[in-house]
């Protein structure tokens, strides 16, 4: 019995130790999928001169009081054959009130997809009402799609302060990138 007794006494400390152990350590919070932290932007940009042509901007703006940390970057669109990856490995730091451009590889377009309401060429010529709308002709609004054609998200694992996560968001996209890539190899 004396065994015994010294296994239960040999569990039991380690118990007690686990405990104390975990009273000890930090939370850490688990990720989760949500939006970027208040205060902080992504914007899609064209390649530089230096780039080639495969490639694009992403331009992460931190105006937050803290450091942030981008783990994984990936950007999605309908018009792409794969996805946009950040060009090299390894966290990105963007310090406090700073931003950071992050070169990214983009993939081959589709050009069986559907197409960026952007890329589609449009007329000057607006043509003329023809007569007084009829209230009862107009249609009832519908409701507007989940997801445009033309929407290009970006997928970033980041961690801000305590807060670590996975956002996912559309991708400001001004200067028309995708829908100029996707109109140079589909045209």
């Amino acid at each position: 019995m004396t065994r015994r007794h010294a296994a239960s006494g040999a569990i039991a400390l380690l118990a007690v130790a686990l405990v104390l152990t975990a009273c000890n350590a930090q939370p850490r919070p688990a990720p989760s999928a949500t939006a970027l932290p208040s205060g902080v932007t992504a914007t899609l940009l064209p390649a530089t001169p230096a780039q080639t042509a495969d490639e694009a901007r992403v331009w992460i703006v931190n105006s937050t009081a803290a450091d942030l940390a981008l783990t994984r970057l990936r950007i999605d669109a309908p018009v792409f054959e794969g996805i946009g990856r950040k060009a090299d490995g390894g966290a990105i730091e963007v310090a406090a009130g700073k931003s950071a451009e992050i070169v990214i590889t983009l993939p081959a377009i589709n050009c069986n997809a559907d197409r960026p309401a952007s890329a589609i060429p449009t007329t000057d010529a607006t043509p003329e009402p023809t007569g007084t709308p009829d209230a009862a002709a107009t249609p009832a609004a519908t409701p507007a799609p989940t997801a445009a054609p033309d929407q290009t998200t970006a997928t970033i694992g980041f961690a801000l302060g305590a807060a670590i996560g996975v956002a996912v968001e559309e991708l400001d996209d001004p200067e028309g990138v995708i829908a100029a890539r996707t109109a140079a190899a589909c045209d």
